[in-house]
């Protein structure tokens, strides 16, 4: 039976909401997106009958996570993402380049921890940041490089700064290390994390990592955080302080299909 691709509307919301409480570590992005950002947020279903066998959240028409079996997810993706940030998980990345380019593509790796395996590191104290901070945590993005933080990136992570938990380490003057999360009643995520060059191998990452997955964890009992594959040094201090492999995933950004067609 071929399938059909369908945005999520109430015929299937029961099906969805069914399919991603099953693993909400998996699915936290369609959970989060769908129930708290939906003015924001779009969900493509690939449905066989109705059963559900792909879907794609996209979100502020900037960031697009697919997920699904093989041909769903090769259904999901002949919509127009162009221009996106795709997110998908790495065994799909052969599919992902043979319809779209770019030229970064990042392997993305998700750890996960349960409150129980939280080891606090003690390094220097980090201090809480909040928007009279957002100057200074602009220029920290910006001096790390347009190949990691570029400008889209750094305004949609700006948008919702008052919403998120951000703390930091100062030296010299200059605020050398910050990191944001986000805490919902079903789990916690660090989603960016960023250190100047001159200031790397100092420990700042990780004395920030542990303040704010200690403040995750004294809400909800699950932390995450997304590293680059390849930054060992990163893995090797999460690990450290609890974290472990949970997934591995390819993200590729301002992709361009390969068809032409818009």
């Amino acid at each position: 039976m071929p399938l059909r691709v369908v945005e999520l509307d109430e015929r299937y919301e029961k099906a969805f909401w069914d399919l991603v409480w099953k693993d909400k570590i998996e699915y936290y992005f369609h959970i989060v997106d769908w129930r708290d950002e939906r003015d924001r947020t779009k969900i493509f279903l690939a449905l066989e009958g109705d059963r559900i066998e792909g879907l794609l959240v996209q979100y502020k028409e900037f960031i697009a996570n697919v997920k699904g079996s093989d041909r769903a997810v090769d259904a999901l993706l002949d919509l127009d993402l162009g221009g996106m940030s795709i997110n998908i998980t790495r065994d799909h990345k052969d599919l992902l380049l043979s319809k779209y380019a770019s030229d970064e593509v990042l392997e993305i790796a998700l750890l996960h921890m349960k409150r129980e395996q939280f080891r606090p590191f003690k390094g220097t104290a980090p201090v809480k940041l909040g928007s009279k901070d957002a100057e200074d945590i602009v220029d920290l993005l910006r001096a790390i490089g347009p190949d990691v933080w570029d400008e889209r990136a750094i305004a949609n992570i700006m948008d919702d700064m008052d919403r998120r938990i951000w703390f930091g380490i100062r030296a010299d003057g200059l605020l050398a290390t910050a990191g944001m999360a986000s805490l919902t009643d079903f789990a916690g995520i660090v989603h960016t994390m960023a250190t100047r060059e001159a200031y790397r191998g100092r420990g700042y990452a990780k004395s920030v990592v542990s303040t704010l997955t200690g403040e995750l964890l004294a809400g909800t009992e699950d932390a995450m955080i997304f590293v680059r594959d390849q930054n060992v040094p990163a893995v090797k201090a999460y690990t450290g302080i609890g974290y472990r492999p949970f997934n591995l995933y390819v993200n590729m950004r301002a992709a361009v299909r390969r068809d032409g067609k818009s």
